[in-house]
């Protein structure tokens, strides 16, 4: 369980270093190095990190919302809604880590039109079975509850629409999530 423990804590530091120009690598108080103690179990470590796992929900329970959503919107026979958006993990780490992302306490994820459909002429008009035409602005949120953007006053967007640019190997390509076995499992 030390081992565990020490892990846990070497992912914690390194989450915000896996690109070389992080200029900050400070770790949340609220999840600091120096408060880790061993815990037991996964019920200890839910309890020690209830803020995090309380938004934690089954895969049984997820891919009951994920059916009720994809039958909303008659998924298989609508090919066109959106499914999903994958977002590049090195860029919202770097949004989340760099510059003033050591303040935000939250992140707000906003669904809006691309610019490319925006720019067609479409702005104001429904999207909703055109998953190309939907993308989701991110921006960090203090404990304030004011927005946090970039240190250049920018916000991120930088999603991939399913079914435009939907996933094709692995697991992830699933619609569904799929019970894993092997270490990537927390």
């Amino acid at each position: 369980m030390k081992n565990y423990t020490l892990l846990t804590a070497m992912l914690l530091l390194l989450s915000c270093s896996k690109k070389e120009n992080v200029t900050s690598r400070r770790i949340p108080e609220r999840m600091s190095v120096a408060t880790m103690a061993p815990v037991s179990g996964k019920s200890a470590m839910r309890e020690r990190y209830s803020s995090y796992y309380k938004h934690l929900v089954s895969l049984e329970d997820a891919n009951r919302m994920i059916k009720s959503y994809l039958n909303g919107i008659g998924y298989p026979q609508n090919q066109s809604a959106i499914r999903y958006w994958t977002l590049d993990a090195d860029a919202l780490r770097s949004f989340i880590c760099e510059g003033n992302g050591a303040e935000m306490s939250k992140i707000k994820l906003m669904l809006a039109h691309t610019m490319e459909y925006t720019n067609a002429g479409n702005e104001g008009k429904s999207s909703m079975d055109k998953g190309d035409a939907l993308t989701l602005i991110i921006v960090g949120v203090d404990e304030e509850n004011n927005y946090i953007y970039s240190p250049e006053g920018d916000v991120l967007d930088f999603c991939q629409p399913c079914p435009t640019q939907c996933l094709e190997t692995g697991d992830a390509a699933n619609d569904l999530l799929t019970q894993r076995t092997d270490t990537k499992n927390l």
